[in-house]
C-alpha cells in the first residue's frame, strides 16, 4: 500500500501541470485574441487599469500563497503559482502598453505590436532595459513605473513567500507520513501476540 503513495502523488503533480499549462496557454490565446485597442478622450483611464491589474495580481497571489501549504503537491503547486504569477504580469501590462501606444501622442519610442509589447514588458520586469524601446509621455512612464515597482515588491516578495510556504508544506507533508507509519507500527503492536505466543500454554 505504502508503495502506491509516491505514484499518486506522481499523478496528481502531473495533473496539476497539465491544468496550469492550459490555464497559461488560455490566457496567451485570449490575449492573442483580444481586440485591438482603440484611441480614447481619456489617457488616464489606463492608469487606472494598471491599478486594478496590480489589485487583481496582489489579490491571486495572496490567495495562491495562503492556499499553498494545503496542497497535496506543494513543489508543482508554487512553481505554477510563480508561473501564473507572471503570466497575469506580463500579458495584462502588454496589453495595457499596446492600448496607450494607439493614442495621438507618440507614448513609446515606436509603435507596438503584440509581440514588440510583450518583448517591452519582459524587458521592463527583468530590469534589463536595452533602450531600444522607451516610454515618452507622462501617462506611460506613469504606468510603467508602476509596472517596475510591481516587480521590485510583489514578484520579490512573493516568490520568498512561495518558497517558504513550499518547504512549510514539505515539512508538514513528510510529518504526516511519519505520523501515519507511527500509527500504524503502533496498531501492529496493539493487536495482541502473534498466533504462534497464543497457542503456547504453561505446562504444568
Amino acid at each position: 500500500m505504502v508503495s502506491g503513495k509516491p505514484e499518486q502523488s506522481w499523478r496528481r503533480g502531473l495533473l496539476l501541470l497539465v491544468a496550469g499549462a492550459f490555464v497559461i496557454s488560455a490566457m496567451v490565446i485570449i490575449y492573442l485574441l483580444a481586440p485591438t485597442p482603440v484611441r480614447t478622450e481619456a489617457p488616464w483611464l489606463y492608469v487606472v487599469g494598471a491599478l486594478v491589474l496590480l489589485a487583481a495580481y496582489v489579490l491571486m497571489t495572496a490567495i495562491g500563497i495562503r492556499r499553498l501549504p494545503a496542497s497535496r503537491n506543494p513543489v508543482v503547486a508554487g512553481l505554477l503559482l510563480v508561473l501564473l504569477m507572471a503570466t497575469v504580469l506580463i500579458l495584462g501590462y502588454s496589453y495595457i502598453y499596446r492600448a496607450i501606444a494607439v493614442q495621438p501622442d507618440t507614448a513609446f519610442s515606436e509603435p507596438l505590436t503584440q509581440a514588440s509589447a510583450v518583448y517591452f514588458t519582459v524587458t521592463v520586469l527583468t530590469t534589463v532595459g536595452f533602450g531600444d524601446i522607451t516610454a515618452v509621455t507622462d501617462v506611460a512612464r506613469l504606468v510603467v513605473t508602476s509596472q517596475m515597482l510591481l516587480g521590485l515588491t510583489v514578484i520579490s516578495v512573493g516568490v520568498k513567500l512561495i518558497v517558504q510556504s513550499t518547504q512549510s508544506a514539505r515539512r508538514q507533508q513528510l510529518q504526516r507520513t511519519e505520523s501515519s507509519h507511527g500509527h500504524g507500527e503502533a496498531d501492529g503492536d496493539d493487536a495482541g501476540p502473534s498466533p504462534s505466543a497464543a497457542g503456547e500454554h504453561p505446562s504444568d
